[in-house]
Order: C-alpha cells, then structure tokens, then sequence
C-alpha cells in the first residue's frame, strides 16, 4: 500500500498506525496495513488477524489471535510427535508381531513420508490460506474463541470415534458405505489429497489397519493424559445440572420421540452405571447453562467435556456397548453447540461411522432409534449448510435391504405414527438433499417420485400434525401447531419443497394446488411457524430452514423480522443463529445490488 502525503509528518515520518494487524500490534511493530496479509506477516510465513472494527483492539481480538497462534504450535508439535512414534514403531516392531517391519506394505512408508511432509510444510515460511471472505470477517472475535478453546478435544473425540470403528468387531458385521465421510479417520495432517485413505480404504487393508489399530490407542491416551485439570462438582452442583438436562436439554433430544422419551428416561438409568456417560450428561447441561446464563464460568464446561473424555477413551478397545455410543452421542451434540456451524460435519463424521458399522438405523430397538433420529436432524442440518448430501446415504437409514422407494409403506407400518411421521420428513428432506447433491441419469425420475412423496406426506397428514390455529396476517401469516414433532416436521416440508422446486428438472411443468404454491408463499411459512411457535428445540433445528426461506424475501420489513428472530432463538437457546444472520444480510446486499 503506497504512502500519501497525508499519512507523513512534517519531519517526514508515518503517523503510528492504530490499525494494523494484531500480529504486529502484539509485537508492537509497524504494520503497513496491507490485506490479507501484511508484509512483516507475510515474511514471517504466519497468519495475518484483523481487529473486528477498524476503530478500536479489544481484548477478544488479542484472545482470538492468541489462540489461534497457540493452536497452529500445537499442531507443528502434534506432528513432530506422531512422525517420531510412526518412525518408532517401523523400527521396533518385533518379528513375532502380526506384521513385521519387513513384511509391511511400502504404503506405510509413504505414511511415514508424508507426516514428515506435512511437518515441513507446516514449519516452513510459506503464508498460510486464509478465509478473506466477509462472512468469516463478520464473525466477532468474542463468537469464535470459544471455538477455538475446544478444538483439541474435539480432535481427540473423533480420533477415539474412528480408532473403535477400526477395532470395531460386532457380533453381525456390517457392509457400511463410507463415501460420504469426507474427512481422514486420521489426524487432519495426514488427509492428503493424492495419497491418504479413507475409511472404507483403511478397513480394506490389512496393513494400514494393523498400523491404525497400534498407534492410535496411544495416541488417544496421551492425549487423556495431556487433559488439563479435572472438575469437582458439589452434590448441589451435580443435582442442578442433572435438572437443566432433565427438564431443558433431554426434551429438545428428544422432540421427535414423545411416546418413549430416551434421553429424558432411559439414558439416565443408564449412566447410574457408566460414568463415562454421567459425565457427559453434566457436560451438555453446563454448556446448556454457559450458552443461555449471564456470567456462568465457561471453564466449567470444558472441564466436564474434558473429564468425559478422559473416561471414554479408556474403552477404545472394548466391545461398544449402548452407554458408549449414547455417550458419543451426547458429545457429539456438545460439539454441534461448540463449534461453528460451518464446521458441524466434522464433528458428526466419527458418530456416522459408529452408527455404520453397528448397522444403527432408524428402526432399531427404542434406544438406538432415539439415539439415530437425534443424529438424523443434524445430519440434515449440516447438509442443508455445506450444499450436499448427507453423511449417512439414504438407503442406510431404513431397515436393511429396504428400498428407498418402499420408504412411505415401511414408516406408516411402523407404528408410533406420530413420531415416526415426524421422522418420517426428515428422512424425506434427506432424499432431497442426497437427490440435489448427487445429480445422476436418471434424477428426473427420481424427482418426480420424491415430489409426490412429499405430496402425500403434507396430505395425509393425521391431526395432531395439522395447525390448531392459522391467519393471514403481515409480513407472515399465525400459525399454531400443538407440539414440537408437528413444528418442525411441517418447517422441514416447506424447506423441501422449495429445494425440490428450485432444483426441479428443466422440462418438468409444476401443478400449483392447496398445499403446493410458490417458492416465496413457503419461505413465509417457514417463517411464520418460528415467529409463533417457541418450542427450543424446535427452534435449534429451525436454523436452515430459516436461512432458505431468508434468501426468498424482499422486503426490509420481513428482513428485520427474520433478523430479531434469529437473534431471540440464538439469545434462547444458546445455539449459534447469528453467523446465519451476517449471510442473510450478505445476500440481501447481493440481490439489491443487482436489482
């Protein structure tokens, strides 16, 4: 950025500059304020942060930056230790061990090269990339911190997920399909574009399993044993945060399971016996309690997490039983109420996995049908986010060898039609997801079939599935609904049918009715059922619904409804709706500028 003549004194020096990067304001060193990345930044090969506003350097600002400096040294280290105990390994491998050293394919090698690669490359004074994008400069510096806070043990978590796929051996072995898991079961440095396996890779090849199976328990109890300090609650503390989850966070658990209710009875009983999962339950309660109260300590949480942690990993190498997958779970939705929306798939990946191997469907005995369903709406809510299909195929939610066309007989058969029909949409807007993302021949007619399911679906809805009360009003119609399985179910179906119609194929001629109108009367659906039904966990998973019917208004007087909505759910619940607020307002720029 070159120099005016009003940004030099009268004896010829630059003013100080009050707005430089963090990186040098930390050093205390002239920044020349070039972006993305300033030039001293830029020498040094390190990340270039922004103040959040261009007036002032708050403390949150330095607290991002430090952590994230801090996270990319763990990183360097992380690598350097796992290179050495793979190196170690090859070396010391007794020839009584299953695979010798000798005997071991030349792909471990390659494995051993490229930890070693990645280690240079994170060391060397290449810039790193960076999101520039204004999506990612809206987010304050206070919203991503705690992100940050978590995103080891969040590591941990998942390498202890895939390392019990790995080890995995259930008594009726399933053919899982794990194309849709995206992300390396390994640590992130070893997902490499040209040379890394995936999962279904891994598990078809004895050496890299054999490898995976002896390094990653260790890896896993090094990191339980780096866990910083564990938590002591008081009886007092341990009864309040058993009754935040009892009566806040186990009924939006299990909002489509009203008949059974798992999480709110069956779980409980269960962690009388696994502290594992007792542990967990405290957890999700104080974050619970961190994300809606005003100055609740937020290392409460994290040391709970920590603690659960600390007690999981231990089983890595035992047979799963429920308590542990129910234990992942829960953890799992800590993580979805821990991270950045953008990045939930990473976290529900590991989850997938377990839920494969152990053939966990959607019509499993009670608990693991709790356990799957509340998977299921955050699969489809991560979907919904990336643009593309979820992490678990369609097919792979029914009943084995159950076609996705016999979808509709095998959920109205089923029994609990209340629950199940509610179930039943969300396995519907997984069709239209999985449709969209993975457009193949003969998706017209697959289109066509998934329309007039849909169709059905919204006519033949029983009673309680219907509004209590409906008017027209402005900018959004009233519309009451009597529980949360109707709220989001009937939300979810206006979602679908505006995908399915702003996918719809090209020479398809659409036949308007009743139920079935324009893109923009279901947006104002959607809306509506939000605005007047304040069910939490409704509201949690009313976040993408909202963001496609967002997209679709025009009027400043609906963006501002929409606005206060997501900032009152977000205030609510605790769940992040507000990084969904700065795209709405990044895309109503968009469509003014052009219109």
């Amino acid at each position: 950025m070159g120099i005016t003549s009003a940004s030099v004194t009268q004896r010829g020096k630059k003013n100080r500059c009050r707005t430089g990067c963090l990186n040098c304001r930390q050093r205390h060193k002239k920044c020349d304020e070039f972006k993305p990345r300033c030039g001293l930044c830029s020498k040094r090969g390190e990340s270039c942060v922004w103040p959040t506003t261009k007036k002032e350097v708050t403390q949150d600002s330095f607290r991002f930056f430090k952590a994230a400096r801090d996270a990319t040294k763990e990183t360097t280290l992380g690598l350097k230790k796992y290179s050495s105990r793979l190196q170690e390994t090859l070396q010391t491998t007794s020839p009584t061990s299953p695979k010798s050293a000798s005997s071991m394919s030349p792909r471990l090698q390659n494995l051993i090269d490229m930890v070693s690669h990645e280690v240079d490359k994170t060391t060397e004074k290449s810039p790193p990339k960076q999101d520039t994008s204004p999506a990612s400069d809206s987010l304050s510096a206070d919203l991503m911190a705690p992100f940050l806070n978590y995103s080891h043990l969040h590591r941990t978590f998942r390498d202890y997920m895939f390392t019990n796929v790995v080890n995995s051996k259930p008594e009726e072995p399933q053919e899982a399909d794990f194309r849709n898991i995206l992300q390396s079961p390994m640590p992130e440095f070893l997902n490499h574009s040209n040379s890394s396996k995936n999962l279904q890779d891994l598990l078809n090849d004895d050496d890299s399993l054999y490898m995976f199976s002896q390094q990653m328990p260790t890896h896993l109890e090094d990191e339980a044993n780096a866990l910083v300090k564990p938590v002591s609650l008081t009886d007092t503390d341990k009864i309040s945060l058993y009754k935040t989850y009892l009566y806040q966070v186990a009924p939006w658990l299990d909002m489509f399971d009203t008949a059974s209710k798992q999480f709110g009875t069956t779980v409980p009983l269960l962690a009388a016996k696994s502290d594992a999962l007792l542990n967990s339950i405290y957890a999700i309660a104080s974050r619970q309690t961190e994300q809606t109260t005003k100055d609740y300590p937020p290392e409460i949480a994290i040391n709970l997490y920590e603690n659960s942690l600390k007690l999981l990993i231990p089983t890595v190498n035992r047979t799963l039983d429920t308590s542990i997958i129910t234990t992942c779970v829960i953890l799992c939705v800590f993580e979805m109420m821990s991270s950045s929306p953008k990045k939930w798939r990473y976290h529900l990946e590991g989850c997938a996995a377990l839920f494969k191997m152990h053939g966990i469907n959607g019509f499993c005995d009670e608990l693991e049908r709790g356990l799957f369903w509340c998977y299921a709406r955050m699969d489809v809510s991560s979907a919904v986010i990336g643009e593309q299909s979820t992490i678990i195929p369609s097919e792979l939610w029914l009943p084995y060898n159950c076609s996705v066309y016999e979808s509709k007989k095998v959920f109205n058969e089923f029994g609990n039609k209340e629950d199940m029909y509610a179930n039943y949409m969300v396995y519907l807007c997984s069709r239209v997801l999985n449709l969209i993302a993975n457009a193949k021949e003969d998706y017209e007619k697959d289109w066509e079939f998934l329309w007039g399911e849909i169709s059905d679906w919204y006519e033949d809805r029983p009673f309680e599935f219907k509004p209590l009360v409906s008017f027209n009003s402005s900018p959004f119609p009233g519309i009451l609904f009597v529980n949360g399985p109707a709220i989001s179910a009937n939300q979810m179906y206006h979602m679908a049918i505006i995908l399915l119609i702003q996918n719809k194929p090209r020479l398809h001629k659409l036949v308007y009715s009743d139920h079935i109108k324009s893109p923009i009367w279901h947006a104002k659906q959607i809306c509506a059922i939000s605005l007047y039904n304040e069910h939490p966990g409704c509201w949690n998973n009313s976040l993408q619904p909202l963001w496609i019917a967002g997209q679709l208004l025009s009027s400043d007087q609906e963006h501002e409804v929409v606005l206060n909505l997501l900032s009152k759910i977000e205030a609510t619940t605790g769940w992040q709706m507000n990084f969904r607020a700065e795209d709405l307002k990044k895309h109503w720029r968009q469509e003014a500028a052009i219109t």
